[in-house]
This record gives structure tokens, sequence and C-alpha cells, in this order.
């Protein structure tokens, strides 16, 4: 089964180059990967002196800047209150439907509502779903991501603080 993001990870994660100490994520990532990517890159920042990189970030305005700014976006979005076990359950009933990898991971980032916004990001769509599997791709979305509502309050205290 081809999954997305941190369900390859095994994958995905290789050193860069001259560098054994760390680990870089390759290929297309989940907003939520994305999203924990960045906190545990700021939580790490705050640790201060102790942490192995505290100096490259102490002096990296442009980095602490993206890193908030990311962090800043994302919390607006559904992934703050997705986990590993909701994606796993997400791209599993999925599956029996053959979309690209690419297909998913723009259904879990997005959280369509509609028929229209599946129409829009399945290539093909009138050729390779019914009308009913797209109201069922809904209702999978619907049951098993959680509300959009509940995103901004869930994780408020999450995200970076000044």
């Amino acid at each position: 089964m081809d999954n997305c993001g941190q369900f390859e990870i095994e994958e995905k994660l290789v050193p860069p180059e001259g560098d054994h100490n760390s680990k870089r994520l390759i290929g297309p990532l989940s907003n939520y990967e994305v999203y924990q990517f960045f906190k545990e890159t700021k939580e790490g920042n705050v640790r201060g002196p102790k942490h192995a990189n505290a100096n490259k970030w102490k002096y990296n305005t442009h980095l602490n800047t993206v890193t908030y700014e990311v962090l800043q976006y994302l919390q607006q979005t559904p992934c703050v209150v997705q986990s590993p076990e909701i994606i796993e359950e997400f791209l599993t009933k999925l599956h029996p439907y053959n979309l690209t990898k690419s297909e998913r991971l723009t259904i879990l980032n997005t959280r369509p509502l509609q028929p229209v916004d599946i129409q829009a990001i399945v290539e093909e769509s009138e050729e390779r779903l019914t009308e009913s599997q797209i109201e069922e791709i809904l209702d999978i979305v619907d049951s098993t991501l959680p509300p959009l509502n509940v995103n901004v309050e869930a994780k408020k205290n999450d995200g970076p603080q000044e």
C-alpha cells in the first residue's frame, strides 16, 4: 500500500551529506507532518545552549521567522487536531478508491466538504469515480478527520509564542 508522509518515514529519513547526526525528510508530506516538524524545531530552539543546534538557531533570524510564520499558518488548518492514528485510519479507508498519493494527501490537507472539491482534487474524476463514490469519500472525510472548527480552540496553546 502506497501511503503518505510519515507512514513511509523509514524510507524518507536520510542523513544529509556529511551530517550523520541529523536526518531530513524527503518527498511529499502532510500538513500534520510539516506542523510537527516545525513545532519540534521551535521547541529545539527554545531549549537553549544545551541543545546541539542552539547556536545555529540563535543567530538565524530568517529560520526563526520562517518557523514562526509556518506555525502561525498551520495553526489555522485541521492538521493541529490530527494524529498519526487518525491519518492512518483515513488513508486506510481511502484505499479502495484507487486515488494517487498526491490526491489522498490533498484531500487530507484540505478536508473537502463538497463534491466539487473532490472533482477539483481528483484528476479525471468523472471517469474514475462515480457520484456515489465521491459522496462516500466525503463521508469518510467527515467521519474520520476532526472538524475544522475544533482546530483553533483545541490546540491554541501548542503554537508559537513570542
